[in-house]
């Protein structure tokens, strides 16, 4: 990663005083901004440090320290707080304990760059210290299916974050498919933290401490409408204007391709799931089966997991005296990996069909939004992993 200066102040917000009504979601929101920011100013200072683009004897950077700051804060905030939503309780303390991991990380960076400046450079004691905060930042739990949805559906929580704050997170999929390759800071989302090496973003010109002004004209608000842009504009010479060392630069670049390949992906994923809908269709177990990869497996909201072997005989058992199934599959979003071998899209599924119960024919239905991750194989995409995110009505 190219890596350069960071906002000083972490925070979406002035940090709430209540956690009453919608102070939880205000405090969430808050514990979130702060997250991402340590981890990109823990991934700033480690990465300019192995990098040796910042030394030892300039002492500790001034963003990782507000982060130390930050993240007390916020810490103590969320330990004085208490939902009597239990989903709520449950992620102030999943948050507290990501915070508390990414402050033990920072605090072992911290004392490994002043160990360092004491001993007049890097020994096997400083960089040991400097491995354990990657161990601490590592750890903590991640995203699952009840985080997705209780930051995904409380307004209170959206209207407090950053613009693309849920998708630097990767609670909210990223659906322009464009894959730029950089890390924005959720406090000052046209801030540019880090920028990798060869990416669309290198090429683009953009350099780490980079804040973007405007693209072809028109001002934007975050890397999310960035992207946007960005996949419409694909091949073509544009405009973008960038403040840079306390000045601006107006750069000139040809925008590199990406939308075609997300178009050739999501034609390929629509054919996949209309097999699915035949193979509903004419209940074929087996060609059900075989669009799955052999560790296939299914999150229920309520977190529950199941395999492959699970789900097919769940399906046989669903489906005993069952008439045909009218299925509908309709991709919302969809995030393809850098190498196309892995498609993460977000679906809305529709399920009809008749059964028989006390000589009286019903009709059916369920819907449901799911997250689905799809794995290229020789055989063609197979589906490697469905998270229920919640029934639509």
């Amino acid at each position: 990663m190219i890596l350069g200066a960071a906002p000083v102040v972490s925070g979406a917000t002035e940090a709430p005083d209540s956690t009453g009504g919608d102070g939880i979601d205000a405090l969430l929101a808050h514990a979130l901004v702060t997250q991402l920011d340590a981890r990109a100013a823990f991934e700033c200072t480690t990465s300019l440090l192995y990098t040796k683009r910042r030394t030892h004897d300039q002492g500790v950077p001034p963003y990782l320290d507000a982060s130390a700051k930050e993240l007390s804060a916020d810490i103590e905030r969320l330990k004085a707080a208490r939902s009597d939503d239990p989903d709520r309780e449950i992620l102030r303390t999943r948050l507290l304990a990501r915070l508390e991991n990414h402050r033990e990380a920072v605090g072992l960076a911290t004392q490994a760059i002043l160990a360092a400046a004491v001993a007049g450079g890097w020994t096997s004691g400083t960089n040991e210290v400097l491995n354990r905060s990657w161990t601490a930042y590592r750890a903590g739990p991640s995203v699952d299916t009840l985080e997705i949805r209780v930051f995904s559906e409380s307004a209170a929580i959206r209207s407090a974050l950053p613009r693309g704050a849920l998708q630097v997170a990767g609670i909210v999929q990223d659906s322009s498919g464009y894959r730029l390759g950089c890390v924005p800071w959720a406090s000052a989302p046209m801030r540019i933290a880090a920028v990798s090496k060869g990416s669309r973003a290198e090429r683009l010109g953009l350099l780490a401490g980079d804040e973007i002004v405007s693209v072809h004209g028109g001002p934007v608000a975050s890397i999310i409408d960035l992207k946007s842009n960005l996949v419409a504009l694909a091949g073509k010479k544009v405009e973008i204007v960038v403040k840079r060392d306390g000045g601006q630069v107006v750069l000139h670049p040809k925008v590199p391709a990406g939308a075609a390949s997300y178009a050739e992906v999501r034609r390929e994923l629509e054919q996949q799931y209309q097999k699915l809908v035949e193979a509903y269709g004419l209940q074929d177990d087996k060609a059900i089966a075989g669009m799955f990869t052999e560790d296939f497996h299914i999150i229920f909201p309520n977190g529950q997991i199941m395999d492959a072997q699970e789900a097919e005989a769940f399906y046989g058992r669903s489906t005993q005296g069952v008439g045909p199934i009218e299925a509908r599959y309709a991709i919302r979003g969809l995030t393809i990996s850098e190498n196309r071998l892995i498609a993460v899209a977000e679906v809305f599924q529709e399920f009809k069909w008749m059964r028989k119960e006390a000589g009286t024919t019903r009709t059916t239905s369920s819907r449901q939004l799911m997250r689905q991750t799809w794995s290229k194989t020789r055989q063609g995409w197979k589906l490697k992993s469905t998270d229920q995110i919640r029934d639509e009505k």
